[in-house]
């Protein structure tokens, strides 16, 4: 057992202080709105709408650097300020429709909203991204965002980077992992040794037969955990990645499981869901940056982060321990025990190239275990969600799978090539348009760059906006708010080539997992095992929505809330009934 957090208070003069300060800061957006502003001249006017039409049809031809307009013509979505960035303008932003929300808490709305408004590419301030006070830039076209990728060198900024409560952690606890946080030689150094068996295909290829047993086991005890079903698909999700890193299922979805392996599921979804909003409280902003004062929020946080990481800790020396056993005479580790991601990776480790020793490794691996719950567990809830709001499309997706897989587990090479299985393809790509989990990835850039015609200077921090452009009616089609996975479909991609529509088709719109040498190291095995997790489930259960649930649907989106990815909140009610087998 481990000793309980210490509780924590502000000094009440510090939040006083920081209320004062939030206070000047609406107090100085208010005028800042009231001064008048110049007319933009007409020319403007006619570079703008070329810009705006560069999202559909490409340029005709690219602006020299030293002819760009300046960075500071970028249209700004809202007023910004030190520290806080546009935090004050964002809690009651109105839409076009009159509504209010906290754009920063509703992004599957605001980027949509800010696309019509300023086109592909504008400006606001977001804490935690690039300097106090500078403002960052969204980019929703994405051959604009290959300029930055291009550019980016062998050190690349991560979004990590802007995780100020998970760094501040790390460097409280002074864990080898900080330096994930960063991306000098000493990231280089951790990231080369953990991608390894990840992102290659062999190593992932391998982990199917175990991860596909683990589906089966999870899928089989679905009925007892229907209830509450972001607790079973957090449950399962980790089921899933223990069988790749420790080559078994811990038997949390089926109710099996330890009372430590269930604690550690929920800490880690506490613990991942309250990080990102901290990172725009405006309170906790001020205490971090401002007063240099640890909240309650962040003490439990913290507390949060020991207790799952003490727990992943004992089952990596578990497993270690048993291989150094086997070693020595010892009964010998099972097959899946040996192809395990741990194993592997200790095995694969070369201390003269990696300059990576063993026990920095072990802390690398327990990250990813850490990591794993939240993403495929939000991947997996909203295919779930738009499969019970599209039940025909959920029959057509069980034809397909039983069609190919048959009565077979899901670790059959089918599952492997993308081509044996095109409807199942469409469902997770047309998932990922109307309801990503991650939207956004940020990009500090390294060298100036013309981006739609203005000139960013070096060090100008950006956000790729994956979501706006795949809601736009002028390039998806009228049916835009419909869940429609045929628009994937290889001939329907083939009819929009050399169309202005193709643009959606762009690799870069295509999964949460962003691109280049920051891309997320366990997007392969993620995607499989969602591939092997849906293929397992809806063959198993015919999933609908429980009466009443669908009134709280806006289109496609139920209501929704963001940690480190967005996942819908509550998770609607669900009903499942076996599926007849033939």
């Amino acid at each position: 057992s481990h000793p309980a957090a210490p509780r924590q208070t502000t000094p009440l003069c510090i939040k006083r202080a920081a209320m004062s300060l939030a206070s000047a800061a609406r107090v100085s957006a208010a005028r800042l709105a009231m001064r008048p502003r110049p007319l933009r001249p007409p020319a403007f006017a006619g570079t703008l709408a070329r810009r705006w039409q560069s999202t559909v049809q490409p340029p005709a031809a690219e602006v020299p650097l030293e002819a760009a307009l300046p960075a500071s013509d970028i249209p700004a979505a809202m007023p910004s300020a030190p520290f806080v960035g546009s935090v004050p303008w964002a809690i009651k932003f109105e839409f076009s429709d009159g509504t209010k929300r906290h754009a920063f808490q509703s992004w599957l709305h605001t980027l949509p909203e800010l696309r019509r408004r300023h086109g592909p590419v504008y400006r606001m301030g977001l804490p935690g991204l690039g300097n106090p006070g500078s403002p960052s830039f969204i980019i929703n076209d994405p051959r604009e965002w290959m300029k930055i990728l291009r550019s980016e060198g062998s050190h690349p900024f991560g979004g990590v980077e802007s995780t100020w409560p998970l760094r501040t952690w790390l460097e409280a606890r002074q864990n080898p992992t900080r330096m994930l946080m960063g991306n000098g030689e000493e990231w280089k150094r951790m990231r080369v040794p953990m991608q390894r068996d990840l992102l290659a295909p062999k190593p992932a290829a391998g982990y199917v037969p175990c991860m596909a047993e683990a589906a089966m086991l999870a899928s089989k005890a679905a009925a007892s955990q229907a209830a509450d079903m972001e607790v079973f698909l957090s449950r399962a999700s980790f089921d899933l990645f223990s069988a790749i890193l420790l080559g078994r299922s811990m038997g949390a979805a089926t109710g099996s499981g330890r009372d430590v392996d269930l604690k550690f599921c929920e800490d880690t979804l506490n613990a991942l869901r309250m990080s990102t909003p901290m990172q725009q409280d405006l309170w906790e902003i001020l205490c971090h940056k401002v007063f240099k004062v640890e909240t309650a929020k962040l003490t439990q946080l913290m507390h949060l982060l020991d207790e799952a990481f003490f727990y992943a800790r004992d089952c990596t020396k578990a497993l270690i321990a048993k291989r150094d056993a086997a070693a020595a005479g010892g009964p010998a580790l099972t097959s899946a025990e040996a192809n395990s991601y741990l194993i592997q990776s200790l095995e694969h480790r070369d201390p003269e190239k990696d300059n990576i020793t063993e026990d920095e490794l072990k802390e690398v691996i327990l990250l990813t275990l850490f990591a794993s719950v939240d993403t495929t567990a939000s991947l997996i809830g909203w295919c779930f969600v738009q499969l019970a709001k599209a039940p025909h499309v959920q029959e057509k997706l069980r034809a397909e799978l039983t069609s190919v897989l048959g009565d077979r587990p899901a670790d059959s090479a089918e599952l492997l090539d993308r081509t044996s299985l095109p409807y199942l393809n469409a469902v997770i790509r047309e998932t990922h348009r109307v309801s990503p989990s991650v939207p956004m990835f940020p990009k500090i850039t390294t060298e100036d760059l013309v981006i739609a015609g203005r000139r960013l200077p070096a060090g100008s921090p950006c956000l790729m906006d994956t979501y706006g452009l795949c809601q736009d009616e002028s390039i998806v089609g009228p049916d835009v708010r419909e869940f429609k996975p045929e628009r994937w479909l290889p001939e329907a991609v083939a009819a929009r080539q050399g169309t202005p529509q193709e643009i959606m088709d762009h690799r870069l719109l295509a999964t949460p997992f962003s691109a280049g040498a920051r891309k997320c190291p366990g997007s392969r095995v993620a995607s499989l095992e969602l591939r092997c997790f849906l293929a397992t489930f809806i063959r198993d259960w015919r999933i609908s929505l429980a009466p009443g649930e669908e009134e709280h649907f806006d289109g496609c989106l139920p209501r929704y809330k963001q940690g480190t990815t967005i996942v819908p909140a509550p998770m609607p009610r669900f009903e499942l009934s076996t599926v007849a087998k033939e």
